[in-house]
């Protein structure tokens, strides 16, 4: 009997100890971390294939920057839909990139695909097609003021823009042709004099692989779909995603596809 009630109490002692072991639910619980309620943008400028940039410069922090192509050609916007924001999202405006008078993008129809970034002293940048070339256009004002050109691009029919800000004034373009006829390529260029001249641009690469020996070449190598780049090294390191397939269309039909990163080193 004494041995019985000896052994209850080693148990007892060895529960307790247990449960001194095991860390309260409460004590030091890791917070949980959430989204917060999503805020509405626009219900009336709104589209889909959204971008979004914010301000990487300690000038306006909560700046953040939002497009969402309109269709082109936008007869009645003339452009595609830009919402900025000055309070970190919390209230948005609707905002027009395209109000100087000597402004060329002012007599064509954007509204097809758009990006926007900003550099490192906080200029907007905007990316807009129209049926013949890709319109550029920047605020160094938080968006009071706009300059632009309406054509930034030497491909006769540009889609999917992209965009990238570095220092002051720079900022990096990457495009596609358009699918819908030709075999397509993929294009870079950039701007040091805040996107009011670009350099002649480059193929990325081409709906023949570029070289001979790219393996990408032949039945895989028609049409391209680009995705978006990054850039690093202080300019000179640039890294963009696509794919490749062999039909225009996205179907089941369109053949096999790849996936590739293209690399520069120079800028």
């Amino acid at each position: 009997m004494r041995s019985r009630t000896v052994l209850r109490w080693i148990g007892l002692a060895g529960a307790l100890a247990l449960i001194a072991l095991v860390p309260s639910v409460n004590a030091k619980a890791p917070k949980r971390r959430v989204w917060s309620k999503p805020v509405l943008v626009s219900h009336e400028f709104a589209h889909r294939e959204t971008s979004i940039a914010i301000n990487p410069s300690d000038r306006n922090p909560k700046h953040i920057f939002v497009c969402d192509p309109s269709g082109v050609p936008n007869t009645q916007h003339n452009q595609s839909f830009f919402h900025l924001s000055k309070d970190g999202g919390k209230s948005w405006e609707f905002i027009r990139v395209e109000n100087d008078f000597g402004d060329s993008r002012n007599y064509f129809f954007e509204g097809g695909d758009c990006d926007v970034a900003m550099d490192s002293s906080g200029t907007l940048y905007t990316a807009d097609t129209w049926l013949g070339s890709l319109s550029i256009g920047h605020s160094r004002d938080a968006g009071k003021t706009w300059q632009g050109t309406a054509i930034a691009g030497t491909s006769p029919m540009v889609d999917r823009p992209w965009l990238v800000a570095g220092e002051e004034g720079t900022v990096y373009v990457t495009y596609q042709d358009v699918q819908c006829c030709t075999p397509s390529a993929i294009w870079f260029t950039k701007s040091t004099d805040y996107g009011q001249t670009f350099a002649p641009a480059v193929p990325v690469t081409t709906f023949a692989g570029g070289v001979p020996a790219d393996p990408t070449e032949g039945p895989d190598g028609a049409y391209t779909w680009e995705g978006n780049f990054v850039v690093a090294g202080e300019g000179q390191d640039l890294y963009l995603v696509y794919t490749r397939r062999q039909a225009p269309a996205v179907t089941e039909q369109s053949g096999p596809e790849t996936v590739n990163v293209a690399v520069s080193h120079d800028g």
